[in-house]
């Protein structure tokens, strides 16, 4: 009998959908080992335009076009909308969408992005009645409406608060489980490898690490807090990590300055930079944020994506984890702060442990198990399977 098939979809827009789906592919693996066929897929093009033009479009709107982004993204953040969005990319898309589930057959599938959400069930209805959808929800606290379809089979989410949202927007209770953000199931451990590698890394000694993330992309004000910190005369070393973006890493490579600096660009060694860390300078994108928790790092957010990111400065700051510093000096102040009141630096960092959820893709590995046995009884389950039924019992 031929193993049952499931295939993670996600959309590159920004790094974290992207990484959703592979801390997903590998927490399935972890639990079940091959009793399932897992594949992650781009599926962009599953969209019709301008829909599928986003992957272009959405980097050049953060960098150039703030106010027009926060503009576009609070006047169609409400369920008419949506609605009329879902109408849309549904029929308009209808050649696009089911071309592209007939290339890609599978037993179940996992979006990861949320027009995804809105694409996939009803050309699945059509192709193959009964195929179970679950949706991850990767944003913290401010959740876009679009993530939302009432045809979307299950939906996890990071938090309590974007369990509310989804209710708000129409989802049933008993088709919402409360994960955590999804990161790699082996985070954790390769956090702790990394600290016990700080030397073999080669930072110089008697100097703090302040490693600085711009999110996938190098967004935001990355070079200018980068040139701030290594301008500040504090004893510390800077690593940099620009993601894609490499006319950052060039100009930061090429910075003047005593302060020893790494630039760095699209990396997979974030645990591992992480564990060898002292303090986190980061964009306030979900993905981050979750891995410094799980760090135990003080965090500082220097930037944030109008509208989807400002509930994660809220969340982290509320938490003790951390600090709002959107401008290069502030920035060098707090890190400043830290470095001469090391007491307060260090209930920050209990404070985002505190915050840690790292079994959250082993979580929701353990829901998409569940969503598909559910509708099939044909799968095994683990024996400490997550049953979000038990869960909504104790909210």
């Amino acid at each position: 009998m031929p193993r049952p098939r499931i295939i993670l979809l996600y959309a590159d827009t920004g790094g974290g959908h992207r990484a959703t789906a592979q801390a997903v592919d590998m927490a399935i693996h972890q639990l079940y080992g091959d009793a399932y066929q897992t594949e992650a897929v781009n599926a962009i093009h599953a969209l019709p335009y301008p829909y599928d033009q986003a992957e272009k479009v959405y980097p050049v709107a953060i960098s150039q076009s703030r106010l027009g982004y926060a503009f576009f993204w609070n006047a169609t953040n409400n369920r008419g909308s949506t609605a009329a969005s879902r109408f849309f990319i549904e029929t308009a898309g209808y050649n696009r969408t089911h071309h592209f589930l007939k290339q890609h057959p599978a037993d179940l599938y996992v979006s990861c992005h949320p027009m995804l959400n809105q694409a996939i069930p009803e050309a699945l209805h059509q192709i193959s009645p009964g195929t179970p959808v679950v949706g991850i929800v990767s944003d913290l606290c401010t959740v876009h409406a679009l993530a939302w379809s009432p045809k979307v089979t299950h939906y996890t989410v990071p938090t309590e608060v974007a369990r509310q949202a989804a209710l708000q927007n129409g989802i049933l209770p008993n088709r919402i489980t409360v994960t955590g953000q999804p990161v790699l199931p082996n985070f954790a451990a390769r956090v702790h490898e990394g600290r016990t590698k700080r030397v073999q890394m080669g930072y110089a000694p008697g100097r703090s690490v302040v490693l600085v993330m711009g999110g996938g992309d190098g967004m935001g004000h990355l070079v200018e807090t980068v040139q701030a910190l290594a301008q500040s005369d504090l004893p510390i070393q800077i690593v940099a990590v620009c993601g894609r973006n490499e006319q950052a890493r060039a100009t930061i490579h090429a910075m003047p300055s005593h302060t020893p600096i790494r630039a760095l660009g699209f990396c997979d060694n974030i645990p591992e930079l992480m564990g060898s860390a002292d303090v986190l300078v980061t964009k306030a994108g979900p993905g981050s944020i979750c891995e410094g928790f799980i760090a135990g790092l003080p965090l500082i957010l220097y930037d944030a994506v109008p509208g989807q990111e400002e509930g994660n400065i809220t969340w982290v700051t509320q938490s003790g984890a951390g600090y709002w510093c959107p401008t290069p000096v502030q920035v060098v102040e707090q890190v400043s702060q830290w470095l001469t009141h090391p007491d307060q630096m260090r209930q920050n960092s209990r404070s985002a442990l505190a915050q840690a959820r790292p079994d959250a893709a082993l979580n929701i590995a353990r829901v998409i198990a569940d969503t598909f046995a559910q509708r099939t009884s044909q799968l095994p389950i683990s024996e400490d399977r997550f049953d979000w039924r038990d869960l909504l019992e104790k909210m």
